[in-house]
């Protein structure tokens, strides 16, 4: 929006690295989980547990998608400060899928430690 293309690449990319690093975190707790002895079926925090935190990894691996587009559409020079409307669009949808893990983070992981 600024017109800061080395900016923009720069913490495009790391957001793009980062989202990547929360995937592979939870695919690494999903397969702890398993080896614990842990399923959809083991109790109802389990089922809750895997919906919510499953639900929310398919949509950050879907804005790890957007992103990735349009990092791609970018480097073909197609964003300018005047027309930046795909940017705009991702940047919400992703800032949306981030205050639902501050929400799902609060309940399943902090709310679970303070009332065990």
């Amino acid at each position: 929006m600024h017109g800061s293309r080395r900016r923009f690449f720069t913490l495009w990319t790391l957001t793009i690295i980062l989202g990547l690093a929360f995937e592979l975190l939870q695919l690494y707790e999903f397969n702890a989980a398993f080896g614990r002895g842990m399923n959809l079926t083991a109790n109802s925090f389990a089922s809750a547990f895997f919906i919510m935190t499953g639900f929310h990894g398919a949509h950050v691996l879907g804005g790890l998608i957007l992103l990735s587009i349009i990092l791609y559409r970018a480097t073909r020079g197609q964003f300018s400060p005047q027309n930046h409307v795909g940017v705009a669009a991702v940047t919400l949808y992703w800032h949306f899928v981030d205050v639902v893990w501050i929400f799902l983070f609060g309940i399943l992981y902090l709310g679970v430690t303070l009332f065990r």
